[in-house]
C-alpha cells in the first residue's frame, strides 16, 4: 500500500532487507513477497525466518503490571506498530479522532510511532493522546507490559471500510 510513488525510505530499506544478516518477518507471506519473487527477490529465496509478531512465544509468559504507570479510569485504545503503517493512518486518523475526542475519559495511545501524533490535534489539545517511540529489542518486556493496559486494541487497515469500525 501507499501512494504509489517510491520513496526514498524504500530504497533504504530494501538496502538494508539485502544486507541484513538475518530477515525475520512476521507471516510466510510477507516472507514471500520480499524474497521469492512475488514481487520482490530482495534476498535468495526463502531466505527469511517467521517469527510471528517478532517476538518469541515465551516470552510473552509471565507479564507483570507496570506499577509506575497510573491509569486511574481512562479507557485506552492502543496501537502498537512502526512506519508500515503511517499510510493507514492518514487515512483513518479522521475518522477515529472524533469518536474518541466525544469521550474524554478515552486516551489514544500510539507506541512505536509518535511522528503520527500531527494527525491528532484533537486529542494533542485535550491530552487524550500518549505517544511513545519504538524502542530496543531489550525494551519489548515494557511494551508488552503497556500493551496488557489496553481496553482496545486497533490495527488499522485502509482496506476495511472505517465506518464500519466505528459503528
Amino acid at each position: 500500500r501507499g501512494t504509489g510513488k517510491i520513496m526514498p525510505r524504500l530504497y533504504y530499506l530494501k538496502k538494508n532487507i539485502k544486507m541484513a544478516n538475518v530477515l525475520t518477518v512476521s507471516t510466510q507471506a510477507l516472507g514471500e513477497q520480499l524474497c521469492n519473487g512475488r514481487p520482490h527477490s530482495l534476498r535468495h529465496r526463502n531466505d527469511f525466518l517467521v517469527l510471528q509478531n517478532q517476538i518469541m512465544a515465551a516470552e510473552w509468559a509471565n507479564l507483570h503490571e507496570v506499577a509506575d504507570l497510573d491509569k486511574e479510569d481512562d479507557i485506552w485504545v492502543g496501537w502498537w506498530g512502526i512506519y508500515n503503517h503511517w499510510d493507514d493512518w492518514r487515512d483513518i486518523a479522521p475518522w477515529i479522532e472524533p469518536v474518541i475526542a466525544r469521550r474524554p475519559d478515552v486516551k489514544l495511545v500510539l507506541m512505536g510511532m509518535p511522528e503520527l501524533a500531527h494527525l491528532f490535534p484533537m486529542l494533542r489539545k485535550h491530552d487524550q493522546l500518549i505517544v511513545a517511540p519504538f524502542g530496543a529489542p531489550e525494551e519489548l518486556a515494557v511494551y508488552r507490559q503497556l500493551i496488557k493496559l489496553f481496553d482496545v486494541a486497533l490495527a488499522p487497515t485502509a482496506g476495511q471500510p472505517v465506518e464500519t469500525l466505528i459503528d
